[in-house]
């Protein structure tokens, strides 16, 4: 047969039928090799970053299950995934479930060797442990020889802004020393908090007054019993000015005035108390960043050794930040000696 009589013109009606199929077969096979990249490359990605969202969401609205099941559900698209292991050490961090934070920091780290991982390991360990916006979960304080002196583990309450709960001290043993229950009035204001005093960081029970939200009295009550009262005073700006303290003691009571100075920017630059004579006992200086963070505090005491009682630099205390969030601080004495650190990374 002449094959030029067969082109497509001249094709019998039964071949061009068969070839339509076939054009029909190859462009759906097309189609499905498209949209199976799609799938692939495409989809496990936008999955992933379904998952991740997710669970920003819910860490951001507390709901900690919730986020928990989303940052797992990203691990299983990709368990290599860095931002999926961190999100989880946050949701176990502030559901102060640090040992388990802890393993989930050292897989992830195991499998991506990714230096977030490795910093989120180091904080777990050191006992000085905080989320993502600064609030700290857990203080453990150390002596000059690295011997620890205590801990504090403070829980919060994410129903009204995720602000302070309870405090509580262990001994060094693990043992509990303290809790304080904080409690707040209507507008929100700490009613009941703590304070802390010693370089032991025994728990300091404060119990305050109000008055058109500016704190004006304040009774502590220390590890050891003993009580001091205060009263506030504000200046023009409403910034205190002026704090009187009164110490009521077994032998004697006393009352000592701190007087507060600002700079521009409204920062605390100086703590200077006076004892009822107007002698002053000790003065507190505080150095700023361009940015306004703290950087640097020095405290001054009398030195009645020299006689004349003047004051001298006691100890010094040297903040460090990642971004706005104080990762810690070195304190020193006045030889330039390490007495004391907090690391909240």
């Amino acid at each position: 047969m002449d094959t030029a009589y067969l082109n497509e013109g001249n094709m019998p009606e039964n071949k061009k039928k068969d070839n339509k199929k076939l054009i029909i077969i190859i462009a759906i096979a097309l189609l499905a090799l498209i949209v199976g990249g799609i799938f692939l490359f495409g989809g496990k990605g936008k999955s992933l970053e379904h998952y991740l969202d997710l669970g920003a969401k819910y860490l951001d609205e507390a709901n900690f299950d919730e986020a928990m099941a989303a940052y797992d559900k990203a691990l299983e698209i990709d368990d290599m995934c860095v931002e999926a292991y961190l999100g989880k050490i946050e949701v176990l961090i502030r559901t102060e479930k640090f040992d388990e934070a802890l393993e989930v920091a050292k897989e992830g780290y195991d499998k991506t060797g990714d230096e977030r991982l490795a910093e989120k390991i180091d904080m777990l360990v050191s006992g000085n442990i905080s989320d993502s916006d600064g609030r700290i979960y857990k203080q453990t304080f150390y002596d000059e020889d690295g011997s620890i002196l205590g801990y504090c583990e403070n829980t919060y309450d994410y129903v009204h802004d995720g602000r302070v709960s309870s405090v509580t001290r262990y001994n060094p043993n693990g043992s509990l020393d303290q809790t304080i229950e904080y409690k707040y009035d209507e507008n929100g204001n700490a009613i009941v908090s703590s304070g802390a005093s010693g370089e032991e960081h025994y728990l300091t029970l404060i119990e305050s007054e109000y008055s058109n939200d500016l704190m004006t009295y304040s009774k502590s009550t220390y590890h050891d019993g003993q009580v001091s009262e205060t009263n506030y005073f504000y200046d023009d700006n409403l910034c205190v000015k002026e704090v009187e303290n009164y110490h009521p003691t077994e032998n004697e009571s006393y009352i000592n005035t701190t007087y507060i100075e600002y700079d521009n920017d409204e920062n605390v630059v100086k703590r200077t108390s006076e004892n009822e004579n107007g002698d002053i006992e000790w003065s507190i200086t505080y150095s700023y960043d361009k940015e306004g963070y703290l950087t640097e505090s020095c405290s001054y005491n009398r030195n009645y050794d020299s006689g004349e009682g003047e004051l001298v630099l006691s100890s010094r205390i040297v903040y460090s930040y990642d971004g706005d969030i104080c990762t810690g601080y070195i304190k020193y004495d006045a030889d330039g000696n390490v007495i004391g650190s907090a690391d909240y990374q």
